[in-house]
């Protein structure tokens, strides 16, 4: 049982945090064609778990902050690249990567075809690497 959250994407973050329990919860990011972005509440909670912490520079990433949410419709909306792959059978992921000041943005989706939705499953981000730089 799931429900889809009626508000912005800063007011789903804010919800999140406040009801703390097991129930699905999805924001719709996003339309296109029959499928539609979302972000649900597990999703958020691994990244903020996962990517919001110290760890995050032994991996050579940067921890992601609650702004950096917000940059989600962008990222799928305007990428730098896009990849799908198929990690192992019945499970499709598309990669989007997006160059936002000086960071490297990656968001990762997975598509759910049963629920017509592309899901939000990862979010990290690293600093840009510079091209053609002179040392």
């Amino acid at each position: 049982m799931f429900s889809y959250f009626d508000g912005s994407l800063e007011d789903f973050l804010t919800y999140i945090k406040e009801i703390n329990d097991n129930r699905l919860v999805k924001v719709r990011l996003a339309s296109v064609e029959s499928f539609c972005h979302v972000l649900d509440n597990f999703a958020v909670n691994h990244i903020i778990t996962k990517h919001s912490n110290d760890k995050e520079v032994l991996r050579g990433q940067i921890k992601i902050q609650e702004s950096d949410f917000l940059l989600i419709p962008d990222i799928v909306g305007h990428f730098d690249s896009c990849l799908i792959q198929s990690p192992r059978p019945g499970r499709t992921l598309i990669t989007y990567t997006k160059t936002h000041e000086d960071c490297l943005y990656t968001y990762v989706e997975e598509i759910r075809k049963g629920r017509r939705e592309l899901a939000g499953v990862t979010f990290y981000k690293r600093k840009r690497k510079l091209t053609g730089a002179k040392s």
